[in-house]
Formats: C-alpha cells, structure tokens, sequence
C-alpha cells in the first residue's frame, strides 16, 4: 500500500491547486479528531453532478465521519459502510493489516472512487481497507496516504481544541520552535 501514500500525495502536488483549508473547533479538549468526509462511489460519480451531491450528500447517505490518525499508514473503512455504499464488488487487492493489538489480518482493499474533505479537496481512485475501526463515531479512519498530501495543524489554547488540515501543503513549513522563541523573547 505504499504506493498509495506517494499517489495521493503525488495527485495534489503534480497539480498547480489552489490552497484549501478547513477548521473545525471542538467544546473542550478533544480525544479524537474526527470531521466529516463525503464518499462518492464510481456507480455515483458524475462531476457535472458533484456540487448538488455535496449540497445533500448527507441526505443522499454519502457523508460520513472520519477519524484522523496518524499512526495509521493507509485509511480505512469500517465493513458496514463499504456494503452501505456498495464498493463491496471494487476489490482492486488484498492487504495484510496489523492493528494496535499486534493481530494481523488479510483484508480488502475497496477501490471507493472519489473522497471530498470539508476544503472541497478531492482524491479520485482513492483505495480504502476494509478494517474494524475501534472509533464508535467514526466510519472512515484517515491515515497518512491521505494526510501527507497537506499540512495539518491541531491547537489546544483555553482548553478547546481546533484542527485544521489545508492542501496541498504550504510552501512554508509550520515551526513551533520559532514561534516560540520569538514569544519568549518579546516577554522578556
């Protein structure tokens, strides 16, 4: 599955694309960041269709919740949504997957079509695992394939936490070091 962290990474970068960004601020510290994603199976898909599937997508039963994790290298899909979907029959290959208990399993991997994050960024030919994700709000799990071709930032100030994701990446880089120092500085 390699080879999808440098396709989506690949899909935002080879394309001169503005830059898009979303915020979402959570009441309190959040344990999990999860924000919604819109699906759009193949069997859906018409681009000349894709802005009223994004203005009802959650009436239409595309939209879903999407953990965001790091530790994960590929994202994930729980079973029931791949049937609820029906990507069921989009079996591009099989995976062996290792989860945090160290059980390793062979598992689909769905050929969904395209993924929309709430910046209206889209990855067409996106793949998913199939894989029981622990999260009881979540149905798609979002893994480094998907997360390196951007930059995301998660902020905890007055204890309410805010993630914001933007791709493709900024030419410059967020350094918290320096920004840090220089508060430090002016205090002095």
């Amino acid at each position: 599955m390699m080879a999808q962290v440098q396709t989506s990474y690949q899909m935002c970068m080879s394309k001169k694309l503005p830059l898009q960004a979303f915020k979402f601020q959570y009441n309190g510290l959040a344990k999990q960041i999860i924000t919604p994603v819109v699906i759009v199976p193949e069997h859906h898909f018409d681009d000349t269709k894709l802005k009223d599937i994004l203005q009802d997508a959650k009436n239409l039963g595309l939209q879903f919740n999407a953990l965001w994790d790091t530790g994960a290298s590929c994202s994930c899909i729980k079973p029931d949504i791949a049937k609820k979907i029906g990507i069921t029959e989009n079996i591009v290959t099989f995976t062996q997957v290792t989860g945090v208990n160290s059980k390793t399993e062979t598992k689909p991997v769905y050929k969904i079509g395209t993924i929309i994050l709430p910046n209206r960024v889209r990855y067409d030919g996106f793949h998913l695992i199939e894989s029981n994700i622990a999260s009881i709000e979540a149905d798609i799990l979002i893994g480094m394939d998907l997360i390196l071709s951007g930059d995301m930032s998660i902020t905890n100030y007055g204890g309410k936490t805010t993630f914001c994701f933007s791709a493709p990446p900024h030419e410059n880089e967020i350094d918290l070091v320096e920004r840090s120092n220089r508060v430090n500085k002016r205090k002095k």
